[in-house]
């Protein structure tokens, strides 16, 4: 298999790529954000199914903004 910014190919034959989602589903891997995107460990994370919970604006209790 072959990857890059056009898709995932097979030899010379494009096998995923029209979307990311259809690119993690080919490869066996739930979607990774990209903000886990940092070559730190998450396509191994994702495999073992322990991608860390991003915050979402429902975990937002508060919002603070000061000058000095």
């Amino acid at each position: 298999l072959k990857i890059n910014e056009y898709g995932l190919f097979r030899g010379d034959k494009m096998i995923a790529g029209e979307t990311e989602k259809e690119v993690f589903k080919s490869l066996g891997l739930p979607v990774i954000p990209p903000e886990l995107r940092e070559d730190r460990g998450e396509i191994e994370a994702a495999v073992e199914g322990k991608l860390p919970h991003l915050i979402e604006l429902k975990d937002i209790k508060g919002d603070l903004h000061t000058h000095t």
